[in-house]
């Protein structure tokens, strides 16, 4: 771990004894979470490398972790689906949230949590399960389709149910409030809208938006017709833009609310692994599969800098809330840290198994 600002090397830590998958800055910026194949989640404070918690409670290797709001507490999945719940300072899970099916990478269970961190979804691929963490109480087996992320409100749940077909239900009880036609889309390439006011997606034939306060009989509007395969989706924190990873080394910027599109050419083979923007909305971080990270400038519509370093291909990008870092997990089985100003790295975190 090193010094942003001077590049000074603090500390060397060794975390995980496998391949590290995911990684995520804690709400205050104080800590870092890591997930791995040695079935382990790891938090540790980046500036001096100490450990802060280990979490040894999964029975498979773990795939993702998601902080509440107020830094509390945190969920983590598994392979198969099977999801915890704990606080920071235990060091035990307090209960077992779920267990699925799931087997593939792409189906470990998406977890999303409502604005207020009282509601948690865990989207397993049989079926989604919705867990009021203050009543500590779920919802029934079967009730909520499978994929599901949760609304910002937490009062609905979306979900993918067909090749061309999303799914509103209540996140209470179930009901399914309307089902929405979008051409091939998937649950990789949907988002909420930061205030939870439109569903955004992208598919092979464009960019969607539907704009939930349209009432029951709003449907989804194309902002951008486009063909081609997506693969990474993601809205800007002030909630008026979507971005869009496409494989044919592209990003596109779409305005939600007067449909313009900016085309950013990103120069990334292959499938999009990973986007995101930055607290601020001026940057974007893009990983593809040739082991790069590029960080783009919204406003000149230009990439700034291409973060090298990794020797495999990086699968997940998580900026610091303070938007001056950004920390890369990948297969390589490291996770790095970098200066956002002047695109170096500044740190790194060894692994076993791939992050």
């Amino acid at each position: 771990v090193h010094d942003a600002r001077t590049g000074a090397e603090l500390v060397q830590i060794a975390l995980h004894d496998a391949y590290a998958f995911y990684v995520e800055w804690s709400p205050d910026d104080a800590l870092l979470t890591t997930v791995s194949d040695d079935r382990t989640v790891r938090i540790v404070a980046p500036v001096d490398g100490s450990p802060v918690d280990v979490l040894d409670v999964h029975d498979a290797s773990t795939r993702k972790v998601a902080w509440s709001p107020d830094g509390a507490w945190r969920a983590t999945t598994a392979w198969g689906g099977r999801a915890f719940l704990s606080p920071l300072a235990a060091r035990a899970a307090v209960r077992r949230l779920a267990r699925g099916a799931g087997h593939s990478y792409e189906d470990q269970g998406r977890l999303s949590a409502s604005r207020d961190g009282a509601r948690l979804v865990v989207g397993r691929r049989d079926g989604s399960v919705l867990f009021d963490l203050e009543a500590e109480e779920r919802s029934p087996e079967g009730e909520l389709p499978a994929g599901g992320f949760l609304s910002p409100a937490g009062s609905l749940v979306a979900a993918v149910t067909g090749r061309e077909t999303i799914e509103l239900r209540l996140a209470e009880g179930g009901a399914r409030v309307r089902v929405l036609d979008v051409p091939s889309v998937s649950q990789l390439n949907c988002d909420w809208t930061p205030s939870g006011d439109a569903l955004v997606c992208a598919s092979q034939s464009g960019v969607f938006v539907v704009p939930l306060a349209g009432g029951p009989d709003a449907r989804p509007r194309k902002l951008y017709e486009r063909f081609g395969q997506t693969r990474c989706t993601a809205v800007d924190p002030a909630g008026g833009r979507v971005a869009v990873q496409w494989t044919d080394e592209m990003i596109s910027i779409t305005d939600l609310w007067a449909g313009e599109t900016r085309e950013i050419v990103v120069a990334f083979p292959g499938w999009g692994r990973s986007i995101a923007w930055s607290p601020d909305g001026s940057w974007i971080a893009a990983s593809g599969e040739d082991r790069a990270v590029r960080l783009v400038d919204v406003e000149r519509g230009t990439v700034e800098h291409v973060l090298e370093g990794h020797a495999h291909q990086v699968d997940s990008v998580a900026w610091h809330p303070g938007g001056t870092r950004i920390a890369t997990a990948s297969r390589d089985r490291t996770v790095k840290l970098w200066d956002v100003e002047n695109g170096t790295q500044v740190g790194s975190l060894a692994h076993e198994r791939r992050v």
